[in-house]
């Protein structure tokens, strides 16, 4: 059971900070639909949001999750090139999909 209660506690976490972000972006960029205000805000969603907190803490998580919520088999197990070997394929691959969906969405 405890498992499951750190499982909610950092998805409660993860829900506040989303909130957060995208309630700064609409205070910082407005809530319009023009093109220069949905790009601006795809580029920041992507670029700094997405490239510096999403990708490389869900890498982590779900690797987590792979080493059975264990820290000690994440390091045992961790990649010596966490960087190069996990997070930028995901990012990547994050990008194809997300910058034109994201935007759409907007």
């Amino acid at each position: 059971m405890a498992d499951d209660s750190r499982l909610l506690r950092l998805g409660g976490a993860w829900g506040v900070l989303c909130d957060r972000f995208f309630t700064l972006q609409t205070a910082l960029f407005g809530s319009g639909t023009d093109f220069a205000t949905v790009a601006l805000k795809t580029a920041v969603e992507q670029l700094v949001w997405t490239a510096l907190f999403c990708v490389p803490l869900g890498t982590v998580f779900f690797f987590w999750l792979s080493q059975d919520m264990s820290w000690t088999n994440c390091r045992r197990h961790c990649p010596h090139d966490i960087v190069r070997g996990m997070i930028l394929p995901n990012l990547v691959t994050n990008w194809c999909v997300a910058f034109p969906v994201v935007f759409l969405i907007y």
